[in-house]
């Protein structure tokens, strides 16, 4: 038997766009936004954790609260993209897994930087007022 290496490197047609999957098996794209989106959700969260744990202000926590709201709806996709919890009708409209994505969105990106803008006022750094 004649093994032969076939050689690719001059048949690739650099107009096509680039394709992440394997023929057949198309990637889920809704998954892939919500792993890329889990990093600095993630990130977020460790972080407020931290800062909660080590001063328990009511600032700190209204950012732990808002970022733990971001991780959940980074979570509802999740779900949704793995078809976890059915029952919640993940994208449908008036359906609850809607409603707990647009909350926990809407409670995130209100809770976070509302705690993050109080502790700025809150505590005026003393670098900023020496000469």
């Amino acid at each position: 038997m004649d093994s032969k290496v076939e050689d690719y490197s001059t048949d690739y047609d650099f107009d096509k766009p680039i394709r992440f999957a394997y023929e057949g098996h198309p990637m889920n794209v809704t998954l892939l936004k919500a792993l890329i989106a889990l990093l600095p959700a993630g990130m977020l969260f460790c972080g407020s954790a931290v800062l909660f744990s080590r001063g328990k202000s009511g600032c700190s926590f209204l950012q732990l609260m808002g970022t733990a709201c971001l991780m959940l709806v980074v979570l509802t996709h999740v779900s949704e993209a793995l078809h976890l919890f059915s029952w919640m009708h993940w994208g449908a409209e008036h359906s609850i897994g809607h409603y707990l994505d647009f909350w926990s969105a809407v409670s995130g990106l209100t809770l976070f930087p509302v705690g993050y803008l109080l502790q700025a006022l809150a505590k005026p750094n003393a670098q900023q007022w020496r000469g």
